[in-house]
């Protein structure tokens, strides 16, 4: 399916994306907690959101 070359070229694709991915989120770290305080927040209103979705679907498929 795949050459012997080209499984090597991925594999270290693979593995560069994650230790630069690894190394740009520590830079990133600590500004991140500054500028992304209540992201929670954001994330409780939209299941909240999808929760009240998922409850109309359910509700009105039974009518």
């Amino acid at each position: 399916m795949f050459s012997q070359g080209q499984l090597i070229f991925a594999g270290i694709a693979l593995i560069l994306f994650v230790f630069l991915m690894v190394y740009s989120y520590r830079g990133d770290k600590k500004r991140n907690r500054e500028y992304f305080k209540n992201s929670y927040v954001v994330l409780i209103a939209f299941l909240i959101f999808m929760g009240f979705l998922m409850f109309l679907k359910f509700y009105f498929r039974g009518q």
